[in-house]
């Protein structure tokens, strides 16, 4: 019974270990188009010398070249260990640095935020099993938590500014 209890326990240890794995996935398409648009501003901030706008759109000529999808993971929330607004300024700094680096790399000068939100995509579980035997039958038990897992998407334009504005 004693082996049972161990092989439970380290099986229900490492589910919560893989679920808590933080993880993302960044995809850029192209986009094509002789477009050419102009803002009237808004709110902006900048990594890696890429602006990041939020909110309206750059005052300067310029050209959408692609679109990014950035999906993350929770970073092992309700565990105690990233909570709140730890947790979120981490993703947020993590996201920001992956549509910084992608537009980079495609040419970009500056990332438009389109959309963000967050799709429940599980839960993970964490605990003790215990199984008795008691002769003619058997008794389980089963104590522990279970937390909801959550991935965060965004997708944005990436945008080149155009010469001479």
């Amino acid at each position: 019974m004693r082996m049972f209890n161990i092989i439970v326990n380290f099986c229900l240890g490492t589910i919560a270990a893989t679920l808590m794995t933080s993880c993302s996935s960044t995809q850029f398409t192209e986009y094509r188009s002789n477009e050419i648009y102009q803002g009237r501003g808004g709110a902006v901030r900048t990594v890696g010398g890429v602006e990041i706008w939020s909110d309206g759109l750059p005052e300067r000529k310029f050209k959408v070249i692609g679109q990014i999808e950035d999906t993350q993971r929770d970073t092992m929330n309700g565990n105690g260990l990233l909570t709140g607004m730890l947790q979120q300024s981490m993703q947020s700094s993590s996201r920001d640095s992956n549509l910084a680096s992608q537009a980079k790399s495609h040419g970009g000068d500056a990332v438009i935020i389109l959309k963000q939100g967050d799709s429940l995509r599980g839960y993970a579980i964490s605990g003790n099993a215990t199984l008795n035997n008691y002769g003619s039958y058997q008794a389980g038990s089963f104590s522990g938590t279970a937390s909801a897992r959550y991935n965060h998407f965004t997708t944005a334009f990436v945008v080149k500014y155009l010469e001479g504005n």
